[in-house]
């Protein structure tokens, strides 16, 4: 707590909320004077209190493994997740309506409670795919007149990579540093273009804060191999290059501004933009959801490795589309993920039940 408490010293606070239950609250007394309601406690678990996953699997042998993702199923005494579900979107919904724009609520609440609330959020029927969150860690909801939107999903870096996590091997997709395209708005996928100076510095800071890794490797742009090199330097490792972590195809519209795209394939953007439709970009070029497939196999490779920690240097826009994928997400609805931010990490853990999203979009250094 003291940790988080130090990690939250320099972000103003106007509503801080906490669930009534004494975990929550002892926590939220760490760094300020909350009011409590019982409307953000923890799913509501009835005679399956105090009891292991074992325990009640062996007393209710008739559900296997389907009954638990059966949204109106519930334990003797207990909610069914779609009266979870409800409790949780309505408290959440009850503290967006008290703050401003430019303002902040924090809301001490439980590992349960976020990850069915970010799933409802994205609007996704696979709960699954995202892990439970670390105990004190940071989860960013924004809130806009689109509604609300992820930012940031289990940050729980000042706990300095003593958080639990589920069995098997972690793949960081780390998003380059900052790029002369991205401050031109210019639609690079396959195209080379340079990290900026403030790029430079980026991938300098992550290589100085980031964890220690078993294994490098990196998209064959060298934006991301710019990136990478910090990293591989500091931590006496190779890169190795992987040349499917490389960016979405935009085909023709590689090099060109959102502007320029809207003059010269009009129909074309507006099928893909307006209307929803995962049309392949630029026409030659790739789908969102053909992108994140490609990068599954990717994970799926690497992942396969036996390397405990390997960070794949790749791109904001293909790690979306194959965290979306991950998620059921349907290509209308990307707008509720972000793209990655410059250098930040996307952990995806790959054990026995396949990959986990473990953390979305989290940086490790100031300068982002």
């Amino acid at each position: 707590m003291n940790r988080l408490a130090l990690r939250m010293g320099g972000v103003p606070i106007d509503l801080l909320i906490s669930s009534d239950l004494g975990r929550a609250a002892t926590t939220a007394e760490a760094f300020g004077a909350p009011e409590f309601s019982s409307e953000w406690r923890e799913f509501h678990i009835g005679d399956w209190e105090g009891r292991t996953s074992a325990d009640v699997r062996a007393r209710y042998p008739e559900l296997g493994d389907e009954g638990f993702r059966i949204q109106d199923f519930h334990p003797d005494g207990g909610e069914s997740f779609t009266e979870f579900l409800s409790r949780v979107e309505a408290a959440f919904a009850a503290v967006a309506d008290r703050i401003e724009d430019g303002q902040n609520a924090v809301v001490v609440t439980h590992g349960g409670v976020i990850q069915t609330l970010v799933a409802g959020i994205i609007g996704t029927g696979n709960q699954p795919a995202m892990a439970i969150p670390s105990n004190t860690s940071l989860t960013t909801i924004v809130v806009d007149e689109h509604g609300p939107r992820l930012q940031i999903y289990n940050d729980d870096l000042h706990l300095d990579g003593n958080a639990t996590r589920p069995d098997g091997t972690r793949v960081h997709l780390i998003r380059h540093g900052e790029t002369e395209a991205n401050l031109q708005h210019r639609w690079w996928g396959r195209g080379e273009t340079p990290l900026t100076e403030r790029g430079r510095a980026q991938a300098a800071e992550l290589a100085a804060t980031v964890r220690e890794f078993d294994a490098l490797v990196s998209s064959p742009l060298s934006r991301a191999l710019d990136t990478a090199r910090p990293v591989a330097e500091t931590q006496h490792r190779r890169v190795d290059v992987h040349e499917d972590l490389i960016e979405i195809s935009f085909g023709s519209w590689e090099g060109l501004t959102p502007d320029q795209i809207k003059e010269t394939d009009p129909v074309t953007f507006e099928r893909i933009f307006v209307l929803g439709i995962d049309d392949p970009k630029g026409t030659t070029g790739e789908s969102f959801a053909g992108a994140g497939e490609r990068l599954a196999g990717v994970v799926a490779e690497i992942a396969a490795s036996g390397s405990g920690d390997i960070g794949a240097f790749t791109h904001g826009g293909v790690t979306r589309a194959y965290v979306a994928g991950l998620l059921d997400l349907p290509f209308s609805r990307r707008s509720v993920l972000p793209v990655p931010r410059n250098t930040s990490l996307t952990e995806i853990i790959v054990g026995d039940q396949g990959p986990q999203i473990s953390s979305y979009n989290v940086v490790t250094h100031s300068g982002a």
